[in-house]
């Protein structure tokens, strides 16, 4: 297997990945306490109707998604290479989201207003709250 950096970082072998979420599962559980896909530092997408793909953060050497952050939101750990979101900071804007080269990098909490009944509702971290 080539060597692509020395920071660890999950990858899965989309030859075996049957597209089953359990590695969703048991991250959220193991990060968050709690088994929900949404909470997840990993995302299975599939690509076609035969091949899925787990991605996760590459903890690149020169993160392109740190340098994007308007507000230096994001941060890098010097021992693991882990980003960190200090959430004082980031406003949402998404800037990190498309410089991620790895589409890593997903909002875990965002607004939604309907427009009909003209009532706002926060999504918080897959569940609806009113304000």
């Amino acid at each position: 297997m080539v060597k692509i950096h020395e920071r660890k970082f999950v990858s899965a072998d989309p030859d075996k990945c049957v597209g089953c979420q359990i590695c969703e599962y048991i991250c959220s559980w193991t990060k968050e306490k709690a088994f929900n896909p949404l909470k997840s530092r990993i995302r299975v997408v599939r690509v076609n109707q035969l091949v899925n793909m787990a991605v996760t953060c590459r903890r690149c050497e020169d993160p392109p998604c740190v340098a994007a952050c308007p507000r230096d939101a994001l941060t890098v750990s010097e021992e693991t290479g882990t980003i960190m979101v200090d959430m004082d900071k980031c406003n949402g804007c998404g800037w990190c989201i498309e410089a991620c080269d790895y589409g890593a990098i997903k909002k875990l909490f965002m607004s939604v207003t309907c427009v009909k009944s003209k009532v706002s509702l926060n999504v918080s971290n897959g569940v609806l709250k009113k304000p």
